[in-house]
């Protein structure tokens, strides 16, 4: 078995990547599903309001870090020799899915930003600004639609990582395990 690389290689995941991957996946996933419940439990509303806040907030940093080291390292070879249409496909899903990072926790910190009233995570203050309240929903309708197209796409690379594993039989979801 090769040691294991910070970068990824031509043939393997960086230890970065793997890492960045599983951590922000499960952020993620997580942040979703306290947006979902955040209003609906009375009692811990605001924790699961402000924790959603927080890994939204974490995963804004980790998705600026995904992009950086998605566009400076290389990106391993997928394996054996897919249609033209899937490597397209995959390479479209994993640059979405990279911006979405970024864009779903960008809109949601928009939407607080121009707020019905000034927004506090753990005792600090948020920037807060009640001129362009219309910006309000169009930042959280952008969030929400954004959010759904994510959970579509997270579907879709799982699908596509199970694929190559049951059915193409080659070592691309392996990879993404660090094995």
């Amino acid at each position: 078995m090769k040691p294991f690389n910070l970068f990824n290689s031509n043939d393997r995941y960086g230890l970065i990547s793997i890492y960045l991957h599983w951590i922000t996946a499960l952020l993620f996933l997580l942040a979703l599903l306290l947006g979902w419940w955040m209003e609906d439990w009375d009692l811990l509303a605001d924790f699961l309001t402000q924790t959603h806040y927080l890994i939204g907030l974490s995963v804004l940093f980790l998705g600026s870090l995904r992009i950086g080291t998605f566009a400076l390292q290389t990106q391993p070879a997928a394996l054996g020799h897919p249609p033209l249409w899937q490597e397209t496909l995959k390479d479209w899903v994993q640059k979405a899915l990279i911006a979405l990072l970024v864009l779903i926790p960008l809109t949601g910190l928009l939407t607080l930003f121009w707020g019905e009233s000034p927004t506090t995570l753990y005792g600090w203050s948020l920037p807060y600004d009640e001129s362009r309240p219309f910006l309000t929903d169009l930042f959280e309708e952008v969030h929400e639609i954004a959010s759904n197209l994510a959970l579509f796409l997270i579907a879709l690379h799982a699908l596509a990582a199970l694929k190559h594993h049951w059915f193409d039989l080659d070592n691309t979801l392996k990879r993404m395990l660090g094995r």
